[in-house]
């Protein structure tokens, strides 16, 4: 559950439309991985560390980074690992519904 007042509006909005990017950014992640593209993959990495934080889920930081890292590296063995875990992290985030 994200550490933002999630009973606040603007807040559980910002959640939710994380959560819906984060999709769309596994999906061009696994994109990347597949063409070889170690460089946009950092970037989305990069942009999932950030964010994840940002969003009041810091479980995405450390693997986030570790992708970012790996990506510079072109530790494709690493990078399917971790991708895993981000995916694995992805699929127990909760996002608690309020009534107005």
């Amino acid at each position: 559950v994200p550490a933002l007042p999630m009973d606040d509006e603007d807040f559980r909005s910002i959640a939710e439309d994380f959560v819906a990017r984060l999709d769309d950014q596994l999906g061009d992640m696994d994109q990347a991985i597949e063409n070889e593209d170690f460089k946009t993959l950092a970037g989305l990495a990069h942009w999932l560390r950030g964010a994840g934080g940002t969003v009041g889920l810091p479980a995405f930081t450390a693997p986030a980074q570790k992708l970012e890292d790996c990506a510079e590296q072109e530790l494709l063995e690493e990078i399917e690992e971790t991708l895993a875990e981000l995916r694995d992290i992805q699929s127990r985030v909760k996002i608690p519904k309020f009534a107005n």
